[in-house]
């Protein structure tokens, strides 16, 4: 039955044809006919009134009536043709009309069905949802109760206020041996590699001089008659797709074995999850009325490892192969080790605790907004996000950390930070399928909307 809303006479229904239960749905089917249907032929009666007029016509459906309901609308009248011609029925609502022509769909024209189950359970169903959705509950174990007291006991701050902190080893480990002749001769098969790619070797020694430039290496001269425990970490290159960072980066291998079967990572704590989840921080971002990101510089850089554990992150490296093999120690917390995301969140959390008092928004969202180095924050006035963005510079700028990579869904927002602060894949237009790269997800800020681009997806995979 094809209804208009125009011709609907809901006050002819009689009271033992009431609904008792009814559900509303933003489309019951598609199109009832499928195409128009010419009825000039049916020998319809001039002046019928018909419960919709244009029933011959493609429309969509407004009203579905269950066969509990159907049949109490209708009227004994029912005026039938021989033949493949119409059948008229009187009801409640008018009079409708059936034909085989009516019903066939055309040629080349697909059927449309649909299905609609009732479940008494729904509520049991509803109930095993939440149970299979519930997030666990993580309790922390031994080792990440030994990392955070370690944490709490060994970390200082030096004058500029950034953290200096201690590597959390593991009682009984054993000690670290022989690891000199694994790193050289991995070192050896990567310059063989520079050799079959010279774009590689470039942007691998760039990287390498800024971090030596920077201060997180530093080299130191061999003492062949030391005895010391020290471990050397080989190096390799990852590399970054998309965004407007360096596509090359250098990652350090801390699960490298030394010559007693044990690597740095076999001896050290990994740390507990500090952060909120990803599915939280996502979410969280999503009720914000302006939202903004941005991203730590170099985070885990920013974080000091105390002198006496830097020999535990010793490399070989040389910028040329005429050039002599140099050592240097790694002063920062290196990716690649088992307790450096541990140890780099930490700190932003206790930069938080520090500074509570000097600020009123920046350090809740420190501690609630951010996932690594990624910041998704916002507020619901362009006033507040404009103070809270103010806020955490200040704020990680006292940690010795620098927020940059501004993104935001109001230009006051961007435009309340230095140029080379904002993210350079930015301006975006509003009718541009691009977004910006946060959290595995692309974000288009003019728009507000999260976006998902195959060729991104494609990117990914192949990185």
């Amino acid at each position: 039955m094809n209804v208009s809303h125009s011709r609907l006479e809901m006050n002819k229904i009689t009271a033992t044809s009431q609904v008792q239960q009814s559900a509303i749905l933003p489309k019951i089917t598609g199109t009832i006919p499928v195409t128009y249907v010419d009825s000039s032929d049916w020998g319809i009666p001039e002046g019928l009134m018909l419960s919709d007029e244009n029933f011959n016509r493609f429309n969509y459906i407004d009203i579905l009536l269950g066969a509990d309901v159907f049949f109490e609308v209708l009227c004994h009248d029912k005026k039938t043709r021989p033949g493949n011609y119409s059948v008229l029925q009187d009801t409640e609502l008018g009079w409708i009309v059936s034909c085989k022509k009516l019903l066939a769909a055309p040629e080349g024209v697909p059927r449309k069905s649909f299905f609609i189950r009732n479940n008494d359970n729904l509520d049991q169903q509803l109930q095993r949802f939440w149970e299979i959705e519930e997030l666990p509950n993580e309790t922390c174990t031994a080792e990440e109760i030994l990392c955070e007291e370690h944490f709490k006991k060994h970390t200082a701050r030096d004058v500029t206020g950034r953290y200096i902190v201690r590597l959390p080893r593991r009682e009984g480990q054993g000690r670290l041996v022989e690891s000199y002749e694994q790193a050289k001769r991995r070192f050896h098969q990567l310059e063989r590699r520079f050799q079959e790619h010279p774009d590689l070797h470039q942007a691998y020694s760039e990287f390498m001089q800024e971090y030596e430039e920077l201060g997180h290496m530093n080299q130191i001269n061999e003492d062949a008659s030391n005895t010391e425990e020290r471990y050397y970490l080989p190096h390799y290159a990852v590399f970054k797709s998309f965004g407007s960072t360096t596509r090359t980066r250098v990652v350090f291998y801390g699960s490298c074995r030394s010559s007693n079967g044990l690597s740095l990572n076999d001896t050290l704590l990994v740390g507990l999850t500090i952060q909120q989840d990803l599915y939280s921080v996502v979410l969280l971002f999503r009720t914000y009325q302006i939202a903004f990101t941005a991203d730590i510089a170099k985070m885990y850089r920013q974080v000091r490892i105390h002198e006496n554990d830097r020999k535990l992150q010793r490399i070989v490296w040389r910028r040329s192969a005429d050039e002599p093999l140099r050592t240097y120690e790694l002063s920062t917390t290196t990716y690649g080790t088992a307790p450096a995301p541990y140890l780099a969140t930490r700190c932003l959390q206790q930069l938080a605790e520090d500074k509570s008092k000097d600020f009123s928004l920046a350090p809740e969202t420190l501690t609630n907004t951010f996932y690594m180095d990624d910041a998704l924050c916002g507020a619901n006035t362009i006033g507040d996000a404009l103070r809270l963005q103010q806020e955490l510079i200040a704020l990680l700028g006292r940690g010795g950390f620098h927020l940059c990579k501004f993104c935001a869904s109001h230009p006051n927002v961007l435009e309340a930070v230095p140029p080379d602060c904002r993210e350079m894949d930015v301006p975006i237009e509003l009718d541009s399928n691009e977004g910006i790269k946060t959290l595995g997800l692309l974000w288009h800020p003019l728009l507000d909307q999260f976006l998902i681009s195959k060729e991104h997806v494609l990117k990914d995979c192949e990185s």
